[in-house]
């Protein structure tokens, strides 16, 4: 059987997010604890813990016992397609939040435009800026994706998540098939890097959580 990950391709996606993220970790580290800036990172990171604790709990819930069933059949298939999608909205876009807040505490202006308030043009500073604005997880992703953090996009796979959410997909045999493949290879390819993508992320925030802790491993 072929196996689905090329030799390192989880390990190279740790590695390249740490590369891409720990600069702008670092800069936040070193400022002035005491700063407008440092607080409001943290009240952030704060409101990013509630949310992935909340969001976990429920996920954790919803995959309970799916690795037990030894054979997948059609109904497992489509619990692990729509799994994935909430995975994507719920988890992934809380992890995309904390990100842009890690480049807007490093001075990298996001702005949102609304049509309904004045002014229409409006500065992100904040978790609750991003709700208040419904601001779309494919608007953040571009954000990223121009201050050159791409890795993290990447492995979010928007073209999976609207065809799952869209009902885009077939099912032939008993099995779901995507883009002309097995749809349980698909989905798994897809959470597996995106969970490996998100516990990375989680990790290097321990820089800000537990600092001493983490340097002293």
């Amino acid at each position: 059987m072929k196996p689905l990950f090329k030799k390192g391709e989880l390990e190279k996606i740790q590695q390249e997010i740490t590369a891409e993220l720990k600069p702008y970790l670092d800069t936040i580290i070193n400022m002035e604890k005491k700063s407008a800036s440092y607080k409001q990172f943290c009240k952030a990171l704060d409101i990013h813990d509630q949310k992935f604790a909340h969001g976990s709990h429920i996920y954790d819930y919803i995959m309970k016992d799916f690795e037990e069933i030894s054979k997948h059949g059609t109904k497992e298939e489509i619990h692990r397609l729509f799994s994935y999608l909430g995975l994507v909205e719920s988890i992934g876009n809380t992890v995309t939040d904390i990100i842009v807040m890690i480049l807007v505490a490093n001075n990298i202006d996001f702005h949102v435009e609304s049509i309904r308030s004045t002014p229409r043009i409006r500065h992100v500073n904040s978790i609750e800026d991003l709700d208040k604005n419904r601001v779309p997880l494919t608007a953040k992703l571009n954000f990223l994706r121009d201050n050159q953090i791409s890795v993290f996009p990447s492995v979010v796979d928007s073209e999976l998540r609207n065809k799952i959410a869209h009902m885009n997909f077939e099912i032939r045999r008993n099995q779901i098939w995507i883009k002309g493949k097995q749809g349980s290879e698909v989905v798994t390819l897809a959470w597996c890097r995106l969970i490996t993508a998100i516990e990375t992320v989680e990790e290097l925030l321990r820089l800000i959580r537990e600092p001493d802790e983490f340097f002293e491993k």
